[in-house]
């Protein structure tokens, strides 16, 4: 056996008697007292560079007391690059810590790691790598940042069908129920039937009923005439008024009983009994 070493050890070796030996540390320096090495040869780490460092590690380098990676080889990761990463990073490249892609996406995908896939509504091949949206803009009838809504003017299934053109504010894209008002003049579901043209300022979108009527006409749908003899026009919802001197009644349509003719502008005869008279002029009563 070696006798006790007073004056150190030759390079690598080590132990009381000289007598361990070094293993992988760099230039073969150790401590003498327990075989640390001062720097592991590439390849190697742990206190004593006993353990390999990963085989996906950058150049096989690695930290020498937790064999963390000084980066990986692409398309690894982690702290020894011992996961894969995504397989739509551009050039299989990602963060070593983190997995995010560092150098974007492969046309077609986006997010932090490249695991959706962009809208195939896109115009252009492609989309924004962190957001998905379409750049490039959508394809006929298509809208939204990915392009997966329908334009004002179209629903339906791949928002093939086209909306009614008095759609304000386009259509239910399942339905093609128009979303807001109709053009003036039109009303309904669709905005596909006519107001009445007696209104005044269209009609209401659910039942065609007039928002006002034209001079002379009264009703819902404005279907009704004032009475011809009424003083001014009538009202909007009953067509009663005010009437003019010869006529009467709630919507001034009949003469008063003094009152004959057309327009009720001949006074009966003041021979009739209580001077009374049929619409022809005769006397009633005699």
């Amino acid at each position: 056996m070696n006798s006790f070493c007073t004056n150190g050890c030759i390079p690598g070796y080590y132990g009381k008697h000289c007598e361990e030996r070094c293993s992988n540390c760099n230039h073969d320096a150790c401590w003498r007292d327990r075989g640390r090495c001062d720097g592991c040869d590439i390849g190697y780490y742990g206190e004593k560079c006993e353990d390999q460092c990963s085989r996906t590690c950058l150049n096989l380098k690695c930290r020498q007391f937790e064999g963390v990676c000084y980066g990986c080889k692409e398309g690894n990761f982690g702290l020894q690059c011992t996961k894969s990463c995504n397989e739509h990073c551009y050039s299989r490249s990602c963060h070593q810590f983190t997995g995010e892609c560092d150098r974007g996406c492969e046309i077609g995908y986006y997010d932090l790691f490249c695991n959706m896939s962009c809208s195939p509504n896109c115009a252009q091949p492609g989309c924004h790598y962190i957001v998905g949206y379409c750049s490039g803009g959508c394809k006929s009838n298509l809208t939204g940042i990915k392009c997966d809504e329908c334009d004002l003017k179209h629903y339906g299934i791949n928002c093939t069908m086209e909306c009614s053109v008095s759609c304000q504010s386009g259509c239910n894209r399942d339905a093609g129920y128009c979303k807001g008002n109709c053009d003036e003049g039109k009303y309904g579901n669709f905005c596909n039937e006519t107001c009445n043209p007696e209104c005044r300022n269209g009609c209401r979108r659910d039942n065609g009923d007039c928002k006002d009527c034209v001079a002379g006409k009264f009703g819902a749908s404005c279907q009704n005439k004032c009475g011809k003899g009424r003083n001014s026009n009538c009202s909007r919802n009953n067509g009663s008024c005010a009437c003019k001197k010869g006529w009467q009644g709630a919507l001034c349509k009949d003469c008063s009983p003094h009152n004959y003719g057309e327009l009720c502008e001949y006074k009966c005869s003041s021979d009739c009994l209580n001077g009374t008279c049929f619409s022809n002029g005769s006397c009633i009563g005699g």
